[in-house]
């Protein structure tokens, strides 16, 4: 579509506001009303859209979740028109000098958790978790946006069977290492990609990071070689440790396994200043505005170093420690 283009004869097309493999999201306004929304479309043939549009319908209501208005296809597109949110944490960090103080990445992070427990209750699965995919909108709290690789982990009533050799989906950097070997997404490869996603915010990349012009199957390969052998310690230098503990923790869950989100919420709840680590640097009134908002939930007995028991056992170096505790 064009800009200054009409849609349906009635939203006038203002401006791109991105694209990708699962279609493009424009800017429109309504021309009675002049309201403002975010129209996304993709070519009638791939159905991307229409399969997203699916999900978001049963995810409605929730917070964090994009309003839908409407959804529907031309000869041409199949269409959703959304409320128009505000910019991603992606395009924030970038405002940002490339990187996040932790201030900002806590409440990022524990919103986050929230958004995956809530599209897991509905037996869903992003799949495709990165900064990008996390818009600022009303009341300062975080959307996570785009369902064109979500896919259902529980069908019938009925968990999915453990799959392996299939393709592999999302993005590279934030891939799960079973994702990397074919193994079927489940929840704990959500919230592996998030521990990746708080790592790269703050410190603005990831050692695995590879140029967008290699080729993706040599491209996934290189960063699966790096990603399967760092030092957690070495990966989240400059982060507190907690983070070690998060990745630690999502890659002992089994397929199977639901995630113990308000452990999660907890074990960063608790972090402390950290050793040699300056004044959080001042951030823009966008990544200000992400707080931990209204939501809370039940605390639980357990300490937050006490990770839940999993058929897999979590390992926690005790040998290093970035951190400077308050006394």
């Amino acid at each position: 579509m064009q800009e200054n283009s009409l849609f349906l004869n009635q939203y006038l097309i203002e401006s791109l506001l991105g694209s990708g493999g699962f279609g493009s999201v424009y800017k429109a306004t309504h021309l009675t009303t002049q309201l403002s929304y975010a129209i996304k479309v993709d070519k009638k043939r791939k159905g991307n859209v229409k399969q997203e549009s699916a999900f978001l319908y049963e995810l409605q209501g929730g917070e964090g979740i994009v309003k839908v208005y409407e959804a529907g296809e031309t000869e041409e597109f199949t269409y959703m028109i959304m409320e128009l949110l505000g910019p991603s944490l992606s395009k924030i960090q970038k405002q940002q000098g490339g990187k996040f103080s932790l201030d900002t990445v806590i409440p990022i992070l524990i919103q986050s958790l929230y958004r995956l427990q809530y599209i897991h209750s509905f037996g869903v699965v992003h799949r495709d978790l990165k900064p990008q995919q996390f818009l600022v909108g009303p009341n300062n709290n975080l959307y996570l946006v785009d369902y064109g690789l979500a896919r259902k982990f529980i069908v019938q009533g009925t968990h999915i069977p453990y799959q392996s050799n299939c393709s592999r989906a999302g993005n590279s950097t934030y891939a799960s290492l079973n994702n990397h070997i074919g193994i079927h997404q489940t929840r704990r490869d959500d919230i592996e990609s998030l521990a990746y996603m708080a790592v790269s915010l703050m410190n603005g990349r990831l050692p695995w990071q590879q140029s967008s012009r290699i080729n993706s199957s040599v491209k996934w390969n290189n960063v699966y070689k790096i990603k399967s052998t760092i030092n957690l310690y070495e990966l989240c230098q400059n982060c507190p440790s907690e983070f070690v503990m998060f990745i630690q923790y999502a890659r002992a869950l089994d397929f199977h396994e639901e995630p113990d989100y308000e452990y999660l919420r907890r074990l960063i709840k608790g972090i402390q200043p950290l050793e040699g680590v300056p004044e959080p640097m001042k951030k823009s009134e966008s990544a200000a505005k992400v707080t931990n908002s209204s939501e809370t939930a039940p605390e639980s007995a357990k300490s937050p170093d006490e990770p839940p028991k999993s058929k897999k056992q979590v390992v926690i170096p005790k040998s290093k420690s970035y951190m400077i505790r308050r006394k």
